[in-house]
């Protein structure tokens, strides 16, 4: 009966070490840009200079327009949808696993690939957003956007 309490014990323990590391290294970690850091700069930061940048760009009201349509429409999607409920289900089966007397390798692989196929996707879904967005912007526009956003986060990078 010992065994088998320290075993639940050395799982639970184990369990956010386990998870933290696989998301720490999903996510790009190592460069300092913790849950974010696979983006350019590295989470607030960049989707703060993001937005701020765009702010400073000089819209028309047709660019206005569209940017408020496809953002509602974005909004609106996300409404819709259970946000991460697959994500969760996933999760409390590992959970589940690691807590099983006996590991399980291959269902423990399956359900990683499942999660990080689940958290790929989730990225490709918000770089598509993100490059439709940027796409109602002229040329000048970009370049102006990305010079701006650059400078935001010098900026941001040196608070830290």
């Amino acid at each position: 009966m010992k065994t088998l309490t320290k075993r639940v014990i050395i799982g639970a323990l184990a369990l956010p070490l386990v998870m933290g590391s696989t998301a720490a290294l999903a996510f790009g970690g190592g460069n300092g840009g913790g849950h974010h850091g696979d983006r350019m700069g590295g989470g607030k930061c960049d989707m703060m200079s993001g937005k701020r940048a765009l702010k400073q760009l000089d819209l028309s009201e047709q660019q206005q327009t569209e940017f408020k349509d496809l953002m509602a429409t974005h909004r609106s999607a996300m409404q819709d949808r259970q946000p991460n409920s697959e994500l969760q289900q996933l999760k409390q089966q590992m959970n589940t696993l690691l807590l099983n007397a006996d590991f399980n390798e291959d269902e423990v692989r399956s359900l990683a690939t499942q999660m990080s196929t689940l958290q790929v996707d989730k990225k490709v879904e918000m770089a598509q957003k993100r490059h439709q967005m940027l796409n109602i912007l002229t040329e000048e526009q970009k370049i102006e956007f990305q010079e701006a956003q650059q400078q935001m986060m010098v900026k941001c990078q040196a608070k830290k």
